[in-house]
């Protein structure tokens, strides 16, 4: 399933999992119904509330991980620790398997639940996020 998620979406981003090639990116393939949840009055906010767009975070011009969390192209990664694993930091279609939600929800297989420092984040935020992703993950 996850495989088959990946093949439909677009991006510039590639990740070699044995002979298959992971392309991480957003896909209008995926986009259907109506969108509850806005990148840009929603989750963008989001990653500005917790500071993970922040210069010291993955922000600026060196992101941490090599994950820019500042905009809606730079948003699907991979970043070093999804690629590393082989995986993508936001598929389309499926919060489940998104690395980005089981980094901030602690069950990842490397490295420390983000954000890093703080309290985890609230359910209904987490909510909010996957519920974006499950919708398609689209640039509104």
């Amino acid at each position: 399933m996850l495989a088959a998620l990946l093949a439909v979406a677009c991006g510039a981003d590639k990740v070699s999992k044995g002979a298959e090639v992971l392309v991480c990116g957003p896909s209008s393939a995926l986009a259907k119904g109506k969108a509850t949840v806005s990148f840009r009055r929603d989750v963008l906010p989001f990653f500005s509330r917790y500071g993970c767009s922040s210069i010291d975070c993955h922000g600026g011009p060196f992101p941490q991980s090599s994950y820019d969390l500042t905009g809606y192209a730079t948003l699907f990664g991979p970043g070093a620790q999804a690629a590393r694993l082989k995986t993508c930091n936001v598929i389309p279609g499926n919060a489940q398997e998104s690395y980005l939600i089981e980094k901030l929800e602690g069950r990842m297989a490397r490295g420390d639940r983000m954000p890093l420092g703080m309290e985890p984040m609230a359910a209904q935020e987490l909510q909010l996020l996957r519920t974006w992703i499950d919708e398609g993950a689209r640039d509104n």
